[in-house]
């Protein structure tokens, strides 16, 4: 009671030499600077930075403790793996020594059981592990090929026989691969998958749709006026696909005004994904859609390394039977890439590197009906709309073309037995000419959209390992994205003559000429004429 009461009088004291200070400024010597602003401001900042420091520091610490200690939190960088250790009459053997070793990388981790014979490791990266356990006066105990799959939980119940009875025990059997304390529904797409299944585009993104419930957004309107700008391409449930959330390695990804993700992967540096589309928790929040949480990959203490090509020609391809053109649109794609990864310092430092470009040129036909080109050319060319730069629409083939580079790295240190530094850097161009936006059948070339996008991303981690029941897991990224859209047509408005043609830069001035048909009765006979407004 006498401390509290000291520190009740401690606080007035101060509260009163800071009153005393500030009644002081008002001298009239001083009105002067008060009227500056000077030596109160100062005053005001110096309270500031001790009270709110401390405070600071307070709530840091309280934040770093509480979530310490909360086992419920699932790790969307990792895994976790717990257990019981027991003898074989199902007591439970307190101290027990655990040694989670990973089998590509040698590292591992050392946890001990409490006094229920429980353990627990978390933030363990995702792979195939090996669990040994070991306690004076029982025999070790050792479990192989123990697979750890991207926020999954496994438990494994270990059991030790006495030093007298077997020198050494070692279990194959896997454990269940039901995660019993997760409440969400969440699919998982490990490499196997991304490395065996083809994908047309190379967008590591699309094997999202592997997982139920998720299927492909429909693409944005043609008509002037709607975004530009690229969205996720899939969507949750019907939800709006910008209602989606991205992160890779745990840190955001998102384009915050379109919903799509912002630097692109290749799939050969993807290791594994988890997709959330129900009963969203807390860390894998901040989205009314989905989660799509991407996991890179790793080097090992394996050099392993992969080259690919893909080539394409309109050669092998039919006609369009909606295309008004008689000839064949050409088109020539090509896409090559190659990934390394291994080890620069075996068991302690590893790299991983994937690299591929795309270069691909073609032409697009036209769904404008020949007719409707004539006529509007002519009408055109008698002098209507002397403001339309373009002054007549492309009757044949408009040329199209892609250019993309992706490129991403990541290098891995074990700075001491329980601490890990994890660097990545990624970046992805993209351009794209005649086909990036405004790619509807009635738009004419003058109308349609390229877009040039630039995005470099670089992030870390450190991860401490603080006891066998806490883990400290400090994250940053630093990402930049350049985006120039623009249509072929620079100058003049759009005209848009509806349910027929659109030319003309989009998002400027427009004019919409809307088809009318007028018709009257004489008689039997029925006449009609088309008029625009």
């Amino acid at each position: 009671m006498r401390g509290l009461q000291r520190l009740v009088q401690a606080t007035r004291n101060r509260q009163s030499t800071h009153a005393l200070r500030r009644s002081r400024l008002r001298n009239p010597e001083q009105q002067a600077f008060i009227g500056m602003g000077e030596p109160e401001m100062n005053l005001a900042c110096r309270w500031f930075s001790v009270r709110h420091l401390a405070v600071g520091i307070a709530i840091s610490f309280a934040v770093l403790f509480c979530t310490a200690n909360a086992d419920a939190q699932a790790s969307r960088v990792g895994a976790t793996l717990e257990g019981t250790v027991t003898d074989s009459s199902g007591a439970a053997i307190p101290s027990s020594k655990i040694t989670v070793r990973n089998a590509l990388t040698s590292q591992s981790r050392r946890v001990a059981t409490d006094e229920q014979g429980f353990f627990r490791a978390e933030q363990l990266t995702i792979g195939t592990y090996e669990v040994e356990a070991e306690r004076t006066g029982f025999a070790p105990s050792r479990h192989t090929g123990v697979v750890l799959s991207l926020g999954q939980t496994v438990h494994l119940d270990i059991v030790l026989s006495p030093a007298s009875t077997s020198e050494k025990v070692t279990v194959s059997a896997q454990p269940l691969a039901i995660d019993t304390s997760q409440t969400s529904v969440i699919s998982s797409v490990d490499r196997e998958r991304i490395e065996e299944l083809p994908v047309r585009t190379r967008n590591s993104l699309d094997f999202v749709l592997l997982a139920p419930g998720v299927s492909g957004s429909p693409a944005a309107s043609a008509v002037s006026g709607s975004t530009p700008l690229t969205g996720s391409g899939f969507t949750f449930g019907g939800l709006r696909p910008r209602s989606n959330n991205v992160s890779i390695d745990g840190l955001d990804n998102n384009d915050e005004y379109t919903g799509s993700s912002r630097t692109e992967l290749s799939p050969e540096i993807v290791q594994e994904f988890q997709v959330v589309n129900n009963g969203l928790s807390a860390e894998s929040g901040g989205a009314s859609g989905g989660s799509i949480n991407v996991i890179t990959r790793s080097g090992t203490n394996m050099v392993h390394g992969d080259a690919f090509i893909f080539a394409q020609d309109s050669a092998f391809n039919a006609h369009d039977p909606f295309e008004t053109e008689t000839g064949k649109p050409s088109f020539r794609r090509f896409r090559a890439g190659s990934s390394l990864g291994g080890p620069i310092v075996k068991d302690r430092t590893f790299y991983y590197v994937a690299f591929e470009q795309e270069h691909n040129r073609g032409q697009i036909g036209s769904d404008i009906d020949p007719t409707i080109t004539s006529s509007i050319n002519s009408f055109l060319a008698s002098g209507a709309f002397p403001g339309l730069a373009t002054r007549q629409i492309n009757a044949a083939c408009s040329p199209i073309a892609r250019a993309e580079t992706e490129a991403a790295g990541k290098l891995e240190h074990q700075l001491t037995k329980n601490t890990a530094l994890m660097f990545r850097y990624a970046f992805t161009n993209n351009k794209e000419s005649g086909d990036a936006f405004n790619t509807g059948g009635l738009i004419d070339a003058s109308a349609r959209g390229s877009s040039f996008t630039s995005d470099n991303h670089l992030s870390g981690s450190l991860t401490a390992v603080l006891g066998s029941e806490a883990v400290s897991d400090f994250r940053f990224q630093v990402a930049t994205r350049h985006a120039v859209l623009r249509t072929n047509e620079l100058f003049g408005p759009e005209i848009d003559i509806t349910g027929l043609a659109i030319q003309g830069i989009a998002r400027a001035a427009k004019i919409i000429i809307k088809p009318a048909i007028h018709t009257r009765v004489r008689g039997a006979n029925t006449f009609g004429r088309l008029a625009g407004r």
